[in-house]
């Protein structure tokens, strides 16, 4: 297992405020303290123990930075998601259910992946469009073929009452 002892830095943890070394077992951070403590560690940690000098650097163990877009974790949350749809079908009929349950307003959607479906649908395929019952449709699609944006816009009748 290696361990490694961090000194002379500044370490920032709720468990020793004050602390200015950390010694890291495998994957864990086994101990906090000060630059004194450390020497003695340091003194009888044996040949497998690394020891690095931060030089008044900072570290933060186990810090992990949770946040959020909020757009999109809103979008992810409420809106219509069509990740996994394996086809065109299945995603109108994702639509249509979505639809009848909102039951008017703007959709929004994410997760639409046509390169996974039979036969790659790349362009809005009107018919199929037609069928759908939407009010409004609207896309904007990266081609990888022309290196372009392509912005799809398509109204359709209203058909869900």
């Amino acid at each position: 297992m290696t361990r490694v002892l961090l000194r002379g830095g500044q370490v920032h943890t709720p468990a020793d405020p004050a602390a200015t070394a950390l010694l890291v077992d495998g994957d864990t951070v086994s101990w906090t303290g000060s630059d004194s403590a450390a020497a003695d560690l340091a003194a009888g940690g044996g040949p497998d123990l690394k020891v690095v000098q931060l030089e008044g650097a900072l570290v933060t163990p186990a810090f992990v930075d949770a946040h959020v877009h909020a757009t999109s974790t809103g979008i992810a949350l409420e809106g219509l998601d069509l990740t996994g749809c394996p086809s065109l079908a299945a995603a109108l009929d994702r639509l249509e259910q979505h639809a009848r349950h909102l039951r008017g307003g703007v959709i929004l959607g994410h997760g639409w992946d046509e390169t996974r479906w039979p036969g790659y649908y790349f362009r809005a395929d009107k018919p199929k469009m037609d069928e759908a019952n939407w009010h409004a449709f609207a896309n904007c699609k990266w081609d990888p073929k022309t290196g372009e944006w392509e912005m799809i816009k398509r109204d359709v009748v209203p058909l869900i009452p």
